[in-house]
């Protein structure tokens, strides 16, 4: 079984994290490590986040007291969150207001092996 890394960075989801949340939680394939960046926000956004970390080891929360989204930032916590793992693990990136279908992880996965793939990318689907 492979392990995928999750990074979400937040600011003032109050209204769509939690829905965000509970759709990674629900994956069918359940090893993975989930970053959560609380991206600097004025709402109850750190606090929701909060309450599911503290059920959950795999959720592990990142605070910024500001709003970072310079490019050198964000892909400085890329390369700190990737470089605590070796290749045998996949990385994926899920917005504070999107979610995943609870087969999302699973599929991507048996789609990569089934077809010897290092990267695959997937679409959208609009609600």
């Amino acid at each position: 079984m492979s392990r995928v890394i999750i990074r979400t960075f937040a600011y003032n989801a109050e209204k769509t994290i939690e829905r965000t949340i509970k759709s990674i939680m629900s994956q069918t394939h359940m090893d993975f490590i989930w970053y959560v960046i609380n991206n600097g926000s004025t709402d109850s956004t750190g606090k929701i986040i909060e309450s599911y970390a503290k059920k959950d080891k795999r959720i592990r929360v990142i605070k910024n007291n500001i709003n970072r989204t310079d490019t050198e930032y964000t892909i400085g916590v890329f390369y700190d969150i990737l470089s605590k793992y070796d290749d045998t693990c996949y990385f994926c990136t899920i917005d504070a207001d999107d979610f995943y279908h609870s087969r999302f992880l699973e599929e991507m996965l048996y789609f990569i092996k089934e077809n010897n793939l290092d990267i695959a990318a997937c679409s959208s689907v609009f609600l």
